[in-house]
């Protein structure tokens, strides 16, 4: 897998549906167009496959395998990058770093929108959570935290429990320095 995504790869990603496509694959797993319905169930499945030929055709996708399923065939798909962009990638132009968190920004106002839908708040048995946590840490120390706090969620997200009733739980982390 190669570590850097190319521009031209960097530039498919970067658009809301697609890096919610990707970041169903991000640990590893082959997914079929049908397993990425259940997991995005507000996408088109018209859209889902332009995005999916897209992603596939960028390389950031590839076809894992191809099985068949009610008279045709089914591909399962598995990522093809590293997609992890650097400050590098993103700072050379503003524009560009705040589009990602746009995305991002865009990604948790989803979520929680869905949650408020498709909840009962008055039934409710588990709230979500938003806090901010004001660190004060030198960059060393900032580093050493967001590594072991990138390796918990992981750790986590890989994990596959037994219970035949979990729920999906989304995790977003931003850190943003008030200040250079």
């Amino acid at each position: 897998m190669p570590d850097k995504i190319t521009a031209e790869q960097q530039e498919v990603i970067l658009h809301p549906d697609r890096t919610r496509i990707i970041g169903e694959f991000v640990f590893g797993d082959a997914l079929t167009p049908s397993d990425l319905r259940q997991r995005l169930p507000d996408l088109a499945v018209a859209t889902l496959y332009r995005h999916l030929a897209l992603l596939t055709k960028s390389g950031v996708l590839a076809v894992h395998a191809t099985h068949p399923k009610r008279g045709t065939s089914e591909k399962t798909y598995v990522i093809a990058v590293n997609v992890m962009f650097s400050a590098n990638q993103l700072l050379k132009t503003r524009g560009r770093f705040m589009q990602v968190a746009a995305i991002a920004a865009t990604a948790l106002i989803r979520c929680f929108a869905r949650y408020i839908e498709r909840t009962s708040l008055a039934k409710r048995t588990v709230d979500p959570r938003m806090r901010f946590y004001p660190i004060y840490a030198t960059d060393d120390e900032y580093r050493a935290l967001a590594e072991q706090l990138e390796k918990i969620l992981i750790d986590a997200a890989k994990f596959r429990p037994s219970s035949p009733t979990p729920r999906r739980r989304m995790f977003f982390l931003a850190a943003v320095p008030e200040f250079e």
